[in-house]
């Protein structure tokens, strides 16, 4: 049902064949992935290997040979060997090593033998075969297996993903989630906090005419998390596309990252442990059984299904019983619902936590209990009644909902954000806003921290950090927690505030640059240059992470440029109407003339100003020659000028017509104009904990994760080739005992022998000697078994399939000759040479099959066949071809008779008819003496054509049209048995 609802959001799909897109849930103890693809059903949820719609979230190393297992197989072998299955891997992404880590594994019975990494300091688990693995490697090998079981779902290629994080990852926890998948070749398309993807999912198919808000609870197996969401909408569009979306802002989130429904397992493990350690004290010598790995991994499994029951049923035992705990001993034990609430009272003291915190930071923006419309449960761990009871209680005993799939929900949503990331689908509008869930502060030197990102915000983000510039580096410093906060929530396993170091550095070359020596004088290009403060371009991305994109320096500068003076404008008198006309046209055409001047001359002088820098000089003689004074001594030629200027200027006498004016030359000035240039500068950044993967451990995981693919995929290789052999081996040893499979017919009981101690051989090698062999040397040894056996069975299928072909060839030839020899009297327009080539054709193959039959009876079935059936086949095949066209030659239609005017015409007409067919039998007979063979040469085909013309009147007395011939229709009923009995 949720499949379907959702599939609805998806309204429709690109055409085009593009790759799908995934939605993985990364849980600490199960991965679950939801594919969207184009299709009838475009979204789905992923069954793995064992069509189960959740995978373990464990990585093994087989004992011995180290071959990696993942998945449902590593998960069956945990009871046996726990050691060497590797769980929780999630929990250590990003975590320096510690004893209190490996502590923390031990602590829940997780007996891992985990060193230090002396490089990178982070833990490395260490498997069998002296193999040893980072967190991110052991994390890609499970994103590997999504990808592996989820490209045989989908039947198709999958790389892009959105991927879920829990609310508590911090920045290093992202980083190293992300490594994981790009050691694993998977394209992170965004990284979704778990409570948005559970939203995204619950408003989707929804309408909000008001604003509601709405309260997740989600207790998994290793962590426990409350959100509260504001759901409302918004309208877009005009007129008929007015419509309503809707969308959701998170308001609050808390969490629990170290409880979990594992934690009441290990609760019920101790208690168990403790009481078969008192009742078997004696046998077990001392020994504490909390440390034997093997009987605690067995135990592992019976508690889960201890807990089921005690969530499903009320004041009720609930048995756990494991045989062969220790030394062949059995734990049998049981726990009602009372005893299992104390011994895991503090657990449950803890559940109603976040919630309670949820709803503190409710009321602190006017939201009220009352106000919540639903408060939706999601996880495992809700499933135990005590935890419902918990919550309803904080409450104020109100029932809580279950109105999305508990399991399957966080899943969806992720899937949903996936597809609305990929260009391949269209999905319902929808607001969906992401949000970090830690604050953080901006700290630099020798100014006061401040907020950098404030609980809650909207992802993706940008942020626009800016200082004063005193030529020095600048150094700053993230860090979790709110700026005046004493008591700074951290991320777990980090150690402390500091998350990221950025040092913007090269403020001396832009000071070189814009400035002359220490006391900053203004250059001959700028009357003033002021480097006023750095600009930092902070962003925070899809992944929740946050990076310095880009700094600068703003560099205030006043530039001094040249400016046109535009001369005041003349007053104008009344004038006629065409001398006014003429003068508007002279005066548009001397503007249009100096807007072009004032053009060019401007672009002379940014010319100028670009080239000052390299020639301070030129520029400063081009602004004194632009500067001098109008009023200095002028020339002859210049004084002549004027003083037509001067004339020009008079009024024109009556009848004369007026000089025209000469527009004046542009004059120019210089003016200071403030510019701002925006240099920049270089960002170095230092992570101060988790660094992530440099390019060359990164190459070298991911050489690892080849190297185990491969391996991966020889091991199924080899696998299929065992079983390949195994099943020819028992199945063809059956079949040489048979003796009335026909096999003792066409073998000799020597031969048998000798065969079926060969194939026992192989199959007894298969187990013991050749265990440890490569797939090729079990395809090399069952090719070598079927040597002989394909050449045994091969006899047997001859022998009995020989029968029926000799009897269906034998059949279509003594129809086809039969009605090959009626053809020339019944079918006269045929061939003649064709019909006869062709029959002789078909006796030369009647006397090849008697020949190889005479000689098949005087071999034995024990030797070689004379021949194959499949020969009889490729023989008849031809013939049968040629036999079938040549019968399928139409009947000439008779000549059209002319329509004349007189009898006479009519009379010459059908005379000259009868001459031209009898011409046509002469014709014939040349024709059918001049084709050379039935190939059909060119010649030889035409001439039977106009041999089949020339007898058509004998053809219409003979055989009247439409009348069939008998021997034709057995030649073609013979032909279709050779067919069938030849196939």
């Amino acid at each position: 049902a949720a499949a379907a609802l959702l599939a609805a959001a998806l309204l429709a799909a690109v055409p085009a064949a593009r790759p799908a897109v995934i939605g993985v849930d990364v849980g600490g103890q199960n991965l679950k992935a939801c594919v969207v693809k184009p299709g009838k059903t475009p979204i789905d949820i992923v069954l793995n290997e064992m069509g189960k719609r959740k995978a373990p979230a464990v990585v093994a190393f087989s004992k011995g040979k180290g071959e990696r297992i993942l998945g449902e197989e590593a998960k069956a072998i945990a009871p046996r060997y726990p050691n060497l299955v590797f769980e929780r891997v999630r929990d250590a992404l990003a975590q320096g090593f510690s004893e209190e880590l490996v502590a923390k594994y031990a602590d829940t019975f997780h007996f891992y033998n985990i060193t230090a990494d002396e490089e990178r300091g982070v833990p490395v688990f260490n498997a069998e075969g002296g193999q040893s693995f980072a967190p991110e490697e052991m994390m890609a090998s499970m994103l590997h297996y999504v990808l592996d079981f989820t490209k045989e779902h989908a039947k198709s290629e999958i790389r892009d993903a959105v991927l879920t994080v829990p609310p508590f990852f911090g920045q290093e926890h992202r980083v190293a989630l992300l490594d994981a998948a790009e050691i694993a070749g998977m394209n992170v398309l965004a990284l979704l906090n778990e409570p948005s993807a559970a939203a995204l999912q619950y408003g989707i198919d929804k309408k909000f005419e008001e604003t509601t808000h709405v309260v997740f609870y989600d207790m998994g197996a290793t962590n426990t998390w409350a959100a509260l969401y504001e759901f409302n909408s918004y309208t877009t569009g005009k007129g008929s596309t007015k419509k309503s979306v809707g969308q959701f802002v998170p308001r609050a989130i808390e969490w629990d990252e170290a409880l979990g429904g594992e934690d009441f397992d290990v609760c019920l493990m101790d208690h168990f442990a403790q009481e078969f350690n008192a009742k078997h004290e004696k046998m077990l010598g001392g020994v504490d059984i909390r440390t034997v790995p093997r009987a605690m991994g067995k135990m592992r499994k019976e508690v889960a299904k201890t807990k089921e029951v005690l969530s499903l049923t009320a004041n009720v035992n609930a048995p756990c019983n494991v045989e062969a705990i220790y030394e062949d001993t059995d734990l049998r034990s049981s726990i009602n619902p009372p005893k299992f609430h104390e011994l895991c009272a503090d657990l449950f003291a803890r559940v109603a936590a976040p919630l309670e915190r949820v709803l503190e930071r409710a009321s602190e923006i006017g939201v009220t209990v009352d106000m919540i419309e639903n408060i939706e449960l999601l996880g495992g761990g809700t499933r135990i009644p005590r935890v419902v009871e918990e919550l309803s209680k904080t409450l104020g005993g109100r029932d809580l909902d279950r109105h999305l799939d508990s399991a399957e929900a966080v899943v969806f949503g992720t899937a949903l954000y996936a597809a609305n990331l990929s260009t391949t689908f269209r999905m319902r509008p929808f607001g969906l806003n992401d949000v970090t869930t830690y604050p953080m502060t901006i700290s630099m030197e020798g100014e006061e921290d401040s907020s950098f990102l404030p609980p809650l915000k909207v992802l993706p983000n940008k942020r626009v950090v800016s200082l004063p510039f005193t030529g020095e580096d600048a150094i700053t410093t993230i860090k979790y927690g709110e700026p005046s906060a004493e008591d700074v929530q951290l991320p777990p396993g980090v150690a402390k505030a500091e998350s990221l170091g950025f040092n913007v550095s090269g403020m001396a070359d832009v000071q070189e640059k814009y400035t002359l020596g220490g006391d900053r004088l203004p250059t001959p290009k700028y009357e003033s240059a002021n480097i006023t403060k750095v600009k930092m371009h902070f962003g925070v991305d899809r992944y929740g992470l946050v990076s310095l994109n880009k700094a600068e320096a703003i560099v205030e500068v006043v530039e001094m440029v040249n400016v046109t003076i535009k001369p005041p404008k003349a007053k104008k008198e009344k004038a006629p109407k065409k001398e006014k006309a003429k003068a508007e046209e002279g005066t548009k055409a001397a503007e249009e003339e100096g807007a072009k001047a004032e053009g060019d001359e401007a672009t002379e002088a940014t010319e100028e100003g670009a080239d000052a820098a390299e020639d301070p000089a030129a520029e400063t003689s081009s602004a004194r020659k632009l500067l001098e004074d109008e009023g200095a001594a002028k020339g002859p030629e210049e004084a002549e000028a004027d003083k037509s200027a001067e004339e020009s200027d008079k009024p024109a006498e009556e009848g004369e017509k007026p000089a025209e004016e000469k527009p004046a030359a542009p004059k120019y000035e210089l003016k200071a104009k403030n510019k701002t240039f925006k240099p920049q500068l270089r960002i170095e950044i230092s992570p101060m904990q988790y660094a992530g993967l440099d390019a060359p451990t990164m190459e070298a995981a991911k050489e690892t994760m080849r190297k185990l693919n491969d391996a991966d995929l020889e091991k199924l290789a080899t696998a299929a080739a065992k079983n390949e052999l195994e099943a020819y081996a028992i199945e063809t040893r059956s079949k040489m005992r048979d003796e009335d499979s026909g096999v003792f017919d066409v073998s000799s009981e020597e031969e048998r022998e000798v065969f079926i101690e060969a194939l026992t051989d192989a199959e007894d090698w298969l187990y013991m000697d050749g265990a440890d062999e490569p797939s090729t040397a079990f395809v090399d040894k069952l090719a070598e078994l079927k040597k002989t056996g394909d050449a045994i069975f091969e006899r047997l299928n001859e022998m009995q399939a020989r029968p029926a072909a000799l009897k269906a060839v034998n059949k279509w030839i003594t129809k086809s000759k039969e009605s090959l020899t009626q053809w020339p009297e019944s079918k006269p327009y045929i061939n003649a040479t064709k019909i006869a080539n062709l029959l002789e054709d078909v006796e030369a193959l009647e006397e090849f099959v008697a020949n190889k039959n005479a000689e098949q009876e005087e071999r034995s079935l024990l030797e070689e066949p004379a021949y194959r059936v499949h020969e009889l086949a490729e023989r008849v095949a031809p013939l049968q071809k040629r036999f079938d066209r040549l019968k399928a030659t139409p009947k000439p239609k008779p000549p059209k008779a002319k329509v004349n005017a007189t009898k006479t015409n009519a009379t010459d007409d059908k005379a000259e008819g009868e001459a031209t067919a009898g011409q046509g039998e002469g014709e014939s007979a040349a024709g059918g003496d001049t084709a050379a063979s039935d190939g059909g040469a060119d010649e030889g085909g035409q001439a039977g054509a106009e041999g089949a013309e020339g007898v058509e009147g004998a053809a219409d007395v003979d055989a009247p049209a439409g009348e069939e011939d008998p021997a034709a229709g057995e030649g073609q009923e013979g032909s279709e048995d050779a067919k069938d009995e030849l196939r």
